[in-house]
């Protein structure tokens, strides 16, 4: 099971040319001084001081929610992966990207109409429970939303795959709650006058795009109401992120007699057949209570209107990859939902569909050209000193009694660092791919993606298993392996360089290291032993003291307030938020190491101490549109780069010493929240 996936923070940005880029030591600039805010007071807003000059000259650039001080750097990745489709040795790469860029033309895609029908066509043929569950499947095959874990989403259910909770290396399919293309369970759900509004104007975008796909006016505006009841009898069953992601709420292990007496209205023996997994024999049904809820709408709704929920959940799945007669619909209603306005540029998407579908074929490539033997002995040896300070940590902390700080060490001792990328690629044999159509591109990329990971089920995953390209700006932590994993990506200028003479990664890359490593001992991670197996390894009354000292970083984090009258989650965030407390630590610790007998730092009239928060601080800038500000509030399990920033500073007493910050002060409180 995965948590911790980094990519949150900045996958969302785009490219934007309105920020210099960043460096890290050498003769350049050590941080942005323009981007300060020296009418702010570093103790009662260290964010606003460290990017509100940032803020004030940001814009958000077409088709994005968001923009970010990493905005460079996530540009230049997207170059280098660029310059890689551009030289790839496999001739699908260049079909694949040629029909892409072409999509965006009028009449670019003359085959996507056809594509689409085809699909549609087996939606319509779903007259029967077998039917229905074959088209279930495929809709789900087709969605990009099958892979190496479940994340609570998915076309009608979530379905994915994951390691077994109880034997460590056994991949298991898994069956999780989603079904929900408005996204927000509270879009559903709640009855003020705003979330009414959005709601009205959700369906009539369902509505529209029904109606774009074919049918009459009146069917679909009958597919839009039976879709958004759908939608609202599973956002009713959906659990809370804070309890799904506590594992011991999520083991149930069933067989196929099983999880036919709970979903008695779906026929299992044709959906799974049609996944191409007839001989699966368990499943981990993460959210029982849920599918309760499925087979209730399963047994109320006729085959016709089923097929109607399917056409949406198929259409919503495709985005931008739809004929273009959708597009001007898919824009508008984003820009509704989310505040973006106008579509991010065509190469930018492109790149991230070969990326995301067709990355595995790039990843020696981009292993070759940007991550050199100095560079990956120079993340290993990072890497290392994160490690030796968490030990140092487990080692010296007062609360832990010696059996459960003997497991403790030997868990981390046993922890495999993934840095940079596989030794062998998988490759994209079988996969069949045309310069002449983006959506049927789209579509066959998608289900062989699939395919490929529940090919994985019931099988040992192999220990180098990587489930992410090197190219990918991500990091994320594997509580079932044990292991940490921090693609190549990551360890690009100015985010990272080998040989950095200011030491200043440690805030960069060291912090991503140090935010995977501490999930390992999160509220989550704890849970896991050193073979990546649930199992309690904790003395109680240790155990105990984990949860109050966890239980101060959530009442901490739910106390701040990004919008008036709305607050953080913290309970929802906490697995999150433990992880970015302890990176920080750890990377302050790592960064004094690497400065150790090395004459002080001193730019723009701040010492050594100083330069480390602001060079961490300034990555963390960001400007967000309201609308997915407070839908990142409601469902994001990490808190806005604000938060992410002073929330863990305030629990370091080395930042109030650093600016010399008075007791009492935001951000040197009385109270301070430590986990590790």
């Amino acid at each position: 099971m995965r948590i911790g996936a980094w990519c949150v923070v900045i996958a969302a940005c785009g490219s934007s040319a309105n920020h210099p880029s960043g460096v890290t030591g050498g003769s350049a600039a050590l941080i942005h001084a323009e981007w300060i805010d020296r009418s702010a007071s570093p103790c009662e807003d260290f964010y606003k001081f460290a990017c509100g000059g940032w803020t004030k000259h940001a814009v958000i650039p077409p088709g994005a929610t968001t923009t970010s001080s990493l905005d460079d750097y996530v540009a230049e990745n997207q170059k280098m992966v660029r310059a890689l489709v551009a030289d790839a040795r496999d001739p699908r790469i260049a079909s694949f990207d040629k029909a892409c860029m072409a999509a965006g033309d009028p009449g670019g895609d003359p085959g996507a109409s056809d594509a689409l029908a085809g699909e549609l066509r087996a939606i319509e043929a779903a007259t029967d429970r077998s039917s229905t569950a074959r088209a279930i499947a495929r809709v789900q095959l087709l969605a990009g939303t099958i892979g190496p874990w479940t994340t609570g989403t998915g076309a009608m259910f979530g379905l994915g795959t994951d390691y077994d909770f109880h034997e460590g290396g056994l991949v298991r399919l898994q069956l999780d709650q989603g079904g929900l293309p408005g996204g927000d369970p509270t879009l559903y759900t709640a009855t003020d006058d705003a979330t009414t509004a959005r709601r009205a104007t959700y369906r009539a975008h369902v509505a529209k795009m029904l109606e774009l796909s074919g049918i009459t006016p009146s069917r679909a505006a009958h597919g839009a109401d039976i879709s958004l009841e759908y939608e609202t009898t599973l956002a009713r069953a959906h659990v809370a992120e804070e309890v799904r992601r506590a594992p011991e709420q999520t083991d149930h292990l069933l067989d196929r007699a099983a999880l036919a007496r709970l979903v008695p209205h779906l026929d299992w023996d044709a959906y799974f057949a049609a996944l191409g997994r007839p001989q699966v024999a368990r499943v981990n049904v993460l959210t029982p209570a849920f599918y309760t809820a499925v087979d209730g709408v399963l047994a109320r709704l006729q085959p016709s209107d089923l097929q109607l929920v399917l056409r949406w959940q198929l259409l919503q799945s495709l985005g931008r990859a739809l004929p273009r007669g959708y597009q001007a619909e898919v824009s508008a209603y984003t820009a509704a939902a989310t505040g973006a306005q106008g579509d991010a540029p065509r190469a930018d998407y492109c790149t991230g569909e070969i990326t995301t579908l067709l990355g595995d074929a790039l990843a020696a490539g981009f292993l070759e050209h940007h991550f050199p033997l100095a560079s990956r002995q120079a993340a290993e040896a990072l890497a290392s000193q994160i490690f030796h300070e968490m030990e140092a940590s487990l080692a010296r902390a007062d609360w832990l009694d010696e059996p459960t700080r003997t497991a403790g060490l030997a868990k981390l001792h046993r922890m495999h660092p993934k840095l940079g990328g596989p030794t062998q690629p998988a490759t994209l044999a079988g996969l069949e791919i045309s310069a002449q159509g983006h959506l049927a591109n789209h579509l066959h990329a998608a289900a062989f993606q699939a395919a490929h990971f529940l090919a994985r089920v019931d099988t040992h995953a192999a220990a180098d298993e990587w489930l992410t390209s090197p190219q990918t700006i991500t990091a994320f932590f594997d509580v079932s392996t044990n292991a940490m994993v921090v693609p190549a990506a990551i360890f690009q200028p100015p985010f990272f360089t080998a040989g950095d003479p200011s030491g200043l990664d440690a805030g960069r890359a060291g912090w991503v290291i140090g935010h995977e490593l501490s999930h390992g001992f999160d509220a989550q991670g704890r849970k896991y032993d050193t073979t990546g197996a649930l199992h309690d390894w904790w003395s109680p009354a240790v155990a105990a003291e984990y949860e109050r000292r966890a239980s101060c970083v959530a009442d901490q984090y739910s106390a701040y307030e990004p919008m008036p009258g709305v607050h953080l989650d913290g309970k929802r965030e906490l697995t999150e938020n433990i992880a970015d407390v302890g990176a920080t630590r750890l990377a302050f610790l790592a960064y004094q190491h690497a400065r150790a007998g090395k004459p002080p730092l001193s730019e723009a009239g701040f010492d050594s101490d100083q330069l480390f928060f602001l060079a961490l601080g300034q990555w963390n800038c960001e400007l967000t549109t309201p609308e997915a500000t407070r839908a990142a509030i409601a469902t994001d399990v990490h808190p806005p780069g604000h938060w992410r920033l002073d929330g863990p500073l305030a629990d370091l007493p080395a930042f109030a010493e650093a600016f010399h910050c008075p007791a009492g002060t935001p951000m040197a409180p009385v109270k301070r929240c430590t986990v590790w």
